[in-house]
């Protein structure tokens, strides 16, 4: 007797159990495009992943992070993490250097951080890189012209990008033979 009284007692805590709604977990709030914690946080992955070599890993980051400030409606305030994302970006593909997919990335990159900052030394010099490996090499000579102008007095600096823009020559009087 005692048996089946556990089972009743049990039948009727199922029985309440069943009145109440299932138990789900806990749903998160919607997350808003634009969220600007998100974005930095996704730019130190980034960091971190292409100072390990994870170079296409770490892209895929700066993108998602670059994807979140687009959507910011105040841009005023991150103009220079969207020209750090495009950068890392351009880095990155240039790092990895698997082919003309990488370069033309790297080109669309450094063309986007010039948007941003027409005075932007290292993107021009990536892109002149970019464009040098894809034979656009009249356009390759522009940024670095264009370099070298911004680079100003910084002799070593100046000296580095016009040893570049000799090699540049080279190349192009070695593709006319």
């Amino acid at each position: 007797d005692d048996d089946d009284d556990d089972d009743v007692d049990v039948e009727e805590e199922d029985e309440e159990d069943s009145d109440d709604e299932p138990r789900r977990p806990p749903v998160p709030p919607p997350r808003k495009a634009g969220d600007l914690s998100r974005a930095l946080g996704l730019c130190t992955l980034g960091d971190a992943f292409m100072r390990e070599g994870f170079y296409l890993a770490s892209a895929t980051k700066f993108e998602a992070a670059l994807a979140e400030l687009d959507a910011i409606v105040d841009a005023s305030n991150i103009r220079r993490a969207r020209l750090a994302c495009h950068l890392n970006i351009a880095a990155c593909y240039a790092l990895r250097g698997i082919g003309p997919l990488d370069d033309a990335r790297v080109e669309e990159h450094t063309t986007a951080s010039l948007d941003i900052d027409a005075t932007n030394v290292p993107a021009l010099l990536r892109r002149a890189d970019a464009r040098q490996r894809r034979g656009r090499f009249d356009a390759a000579r522009r940024d670095l012209c264009r370099a070298i102008d911004l680079l100003g007095d910084d002799k070593d600096r100046v000296a580095k990008a016009q040893a570049r823009l000799d090699h540049l020559d080279f190349l192009q009087e070695s593709a006319k033979l």
